[in-house]
């Protein structure tokens, strides 16, 4: 993105929208931007690339639980 990175994005986005689920898809794997993203922008799950379909909707399914209470679960080995 030209003007933002996706993690000020998802911050913006989650500062006007709290209960929207958010989850970041990353081809970096740096666990300490992983970490700030979870702080800083309230993700509710992370994806590395590459992906596929099954893999995205069980982190959909995962972000929902999170959001509405459960535990963090860690994700499967990408």
């Amino acid at each position: 993105m030209p003007r933002m990175s996706g993690l000020e994005l998802l911050g913006r986005i989650g500062s006007r929208y709290p209960a929207l689920v958010k989850i970041l898809l990353s081809g970096y794997t740096e666990l300490a931007d992983i970490r700030r993203a979870v702080s800083t922008c309230g993700i509710h799950n992370y994806i590395i690339k590459p992906i596929d379909s099954r893999r995205l909707l069980v982190a959909i399914d995962d972000a929902y639980r999170v959001r509405d209470g459960a535990a963090v679960l860690q994700p499967p080995d990408q």
